[in-house]
Protein backbone atom coordinates (compact mmCIF):
# COMPACT_ATOMS: atom_id res chain seq x y z
CA UNK A 1 0.00 0.00 0.00
CA UNK A 2 1.65 3.24 -0.68
CA UNK A 3 2.20 5.67 1.38
CA UNK A 4 1.89 9.67 0.71
CA UNK A 5 2.74 12.60 2.38
CA UNK A 6 5.25 11.55 5.12
CA UNK A 7 7.67 12.86 6.92
CA UNK A 8 11.20 12.10 9.13
CA UNK A 9 13.63 13.93 10.44
CA UNK A 10 17.08 13.03 12.07
CA UNK A 11 17.49 14.82 15.10
CA UNK A 12 20.45 16.30 13.71
CA UNK A 13 18.47 18.70 12.19
CA UNK A 14 16.72 20.29 15.10
CA UNK A 15 19.51 22.99 15.65
CA UNK A 16 19.80 24.47 11.91
CA UNK A 17 16.12 24.07 11.57
CA UNK A 18 15.65 25.69 14.95
CA UNK A 19 18.35 28.58 13.70
CA UNK A 20 17.05 29.05 10.55
CA UNK A 21 14.39 31.38 12.17
CA UNK A 22 17.00 33.01 14.04
CA UNK A 23 16.25 30.66 17.25
CA UNK A 24 13.51 29.71 19.41
CA UNK A 25 12.45 31.18 22.76
CA UNK A 26 10.63 28.67 25.34
CA UNK A 27 9.09 28.80 28.79
CA UNK A 28 9.84 25.38 30.38
CA UNK A 29 7.01 24.73 33.01
CA UNK A 30 9.82 22.47 35.48
CA UNK A 31 13.34 23.15 36.10
CA UNK A 32 16.20 20.25 33.98
CA UNK A 33 19.51 20.46 32.71
CA UNK A 34 20.24 24.35 32.08
CA UNK A 35 16.77 25.52 32.26
CA UNK A 36 14.82 26.96 34.87
CA UNK A 37 10.97 26.77 35.46
CA UNK A 38 9.30 29.77 34.16
CA UNK A 39 12.47 31.37 32.83
CA UNK A 40 12.85 32.29 29.14
CA UNK A 41 15.33 31.34 26.90
CA UNK A 42 16.28 31.56 24.00
CA UNK A 43 17.66 28.47 22.15
CA UNK A 44 20.00 28.53 19.51
CA UNK A 45 21.97 25.36 17.61
CA UNK A 46 22.33 22.54 19.88
CA UNK A 47 20.08 23.99 22.63
CA UNK A 48 17.11 23.30 20.57
CA UNK A 49 17.84 19.55 20.59
CA UNK A 50 18.73 19.22 24.49
CA UNK A 51 15.19 21.14 24.94
CA UNK A 52 13.67 18.59 23.36
CA UNK A 53 15.69 15.26 24.05
CA UNK A 54 16.33 15.82 28.02
CA UNK A 55 14.55 13.03 29.99
CA UNK A 56 15.39 12.38 33.30
CA UNK A 57 15.14 8.12 33.45
CA UNK A 58 15.10 8.23 37.74
CA UNK A 59 11.13 9.51 37.39
CA UNK A 60 8.23 7.16 36.14
CA UNK A 61 6.93 10.10 34.05
CA UNK A 62 9.94 11.14 32.27
CA UNK A 63 8.61 10.40 28.80
CA UNK A 64 5.57 11.96 29.47
CA UNK A 65 7.92 15.66 30.65
CA UNK A 66 10.32 15.44 27.70
CA UNK A 67 6.56 14.95 25.65
CA UNK A 68 5.60 18.17 27.12
CA UNK A 69 9.34 19.87 26.58
CA UNK A 70 8.55 18.80 23.22
CA UNK A 71 4.96 20.68 22.73
CA UNK A 72 6.50 23.77 24.65
CA UNK A 73 9.03 23.50 21.63
CA UNK A 74 6.87 23.15 19.06
CA UNK A 75 4.21 25.63 19.74
CA UNK A 76 7.34 28.42 19.94
CA UNK A 77 8.68 27.35 16.78
CA UNK A 78 5.77 27.44 14.92
CA UNK A 79 4.74 30.36 16.59
CA UNK A 80 8.19 31.94 15.59
CA UNK A 81 8.01 30.60 12.08
CA UNK A 82 4.66 31.45 11.47
CA UNK A 83 5.20 35.39 12.09
CA UNK A 84 8.61 35.10 10.25
CA UNK A 85 7.22 33.57 7.34
CA UNK A 86 4.19 36.03 7.66
CA UNK A 87 6.82 38.66 6.78
CA UNK A 88 8.77 37.05 4.20
CA UNK A 89 7.10 34.04 2.32
CA UNK A 90 9.90 33.03 1.02
CA UNK A 91 11.17 31.61 4.07
CA UNK A 92 9.06 28.49 3.81
CA UNK A 93 11.95 27.38 0.81
CA UNK A 94 14.87 28.67 3.06
CA UNK A 95 13.06 26.64 5.98
CA UNK A 96 12.52 23.57 3.47
CA UNK A 97 16.11 23.51 2.20
CA UNK A 98 17.49 23.57 5.53
CA UNK A 99 15.31 20.46 6.36
CA UNK A 100 15.52 18.44 3.28
CA UNK A 101 19.06 18.20 4.73
CA UNK A 102 18.25 16.15 7.13
CA UNK A 103 14.89 14.46 5.97
CA UNK A 104 13.31 12.31 4.01
CA UNK A 105 9.61 13.04 2.69
CA UNK A 106 7.42 13.34 -0.92
CA UNK A 107 6.74 16.53 0.25
CA UNK A 108 7.86 18.44 -2.38
CA UNK A 109 8.34 22.38 -1.63
CA UNK A 110 5.36 22.99 -3.64
CA UNK A 111 3.24 20.91 -1.63
CA UNK A 112 4.91 22.15 1.87
CA UNK A 113 4.36 25.58 0.25
CA UNK A 114 0.75 25.01 0.21
CA UNK A 115 0.13 23.47 3.73
CA UNK A 116 1.59 26.13 5.07
CA UNK A 117 -0.28 28.83 3.47
CA UNK A 118 -3.44 26.82 4.66
CA UNK A 119 -2.37 26.78 7.95
CA UNK A 120 -1.58 30.59 8.47
CA UNK A 121 -4.61 31.54 6.41
CA UNK A 122 -7.28 29.05 7.45
CA UNK A 123 -6.01 28.20 10.72
CA UNK A 124 -4.70 30.46 13.52
CA UNK A 125 -0.77 29.73 13.32
CA UNK A 126 -0.72 28.19 16.36
CA UNK A 127 0.22 24.30 17.12
CA UNK A 128 -2.70 22.89 18.94
CA UNK A 129 -1.83 19.10 19.44
CA UNK A 130 -3.93 16.36 20.93
CA UNK A 131 -2.91 14.10 23.21
CA UNK A 132 -4.28 10.52 24.36
CA UNK A 133 -5.71 10.70 28.05
CA UNK A 134 -4.19 8.26 30.59
CA UNK A 135 -1.64 8.17 33.02
CA UNK A 136 2.01 6.87 33.27
CA UNK A 137 3.02 3.67 36.02
CA UNK A 138 5.55 1.57 36.64
CA UNK A 139 4.94 -1.68 35.54
CA UNK A 140 5.12 -5.15 37.04
CA UNK A 141 8.69 -4.85 35.48
CA UNK A 142 10.03 -1.43 36.41
CA UNK A 143 9.33 -0.11 33.39
CA UNK A 144 7.32 3.17 32.72
CA UNK A 145 4.02 1.98 31.03
CA UNK A 146 0.86 4.20 29.70
CA UNK A 147 -1.96 3.44 30.65
CA UNK A 148 -4.51 4.49 28.70
CA UNK A 149 -8.17 6.43 29.73
CA UNK A 150 -10.62 4.70 27.39
CA UNK A 151 -13.83 6.31 28.10
CA UNK A 152 -11.67 9.45 27.87
CA UNK A 153 -9.47 8.54 24.55
CA UNK A 154 -12.91 7.75 22.74
CA UNK A 155 -14.63 10.82 23.45
CA UNK A 156 -10.74 12.70 22.14
CA UNK A 157 -11.62 10.63 18.93
CA UNK A 158 -15.43 11.74 18.20
CA UNK A 159 -14.13 15.82 19.37
CA UNK A 160 -11.14 15.55 16.49
CA UNK A 161 -13.21 13.83 13.89
CA UNK A 162 -16.37 13.85 13.92
CA UNK A 163 -18.73 16.85 13.88
CA UNK A 164 -22.65 16.57 14.48
CA UNK A 165 -24.17 18.07 11.54
CA UNK A 166 -27.88 17.77 12.68
CA UNK A 167 -30.46 16.37 15.29
CA UNK A 168 -32.70 13.91 14.31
Amino acid sequence: MPIHCYASLDLSGIGPINDSVGGVTVVPQDSFAMFSAGEAFHLMGNQAMAFVRYRDTSKVDSSLTRMNHQLIYMKSFTKTAASKVIKKPAMIGDIYNIAMKYSYTDIDLSKASFIVSKFLTIGTGEFNPVSVPGKMVSGDDGYSEYHIDEKKFYETILSVYYNVIGTY
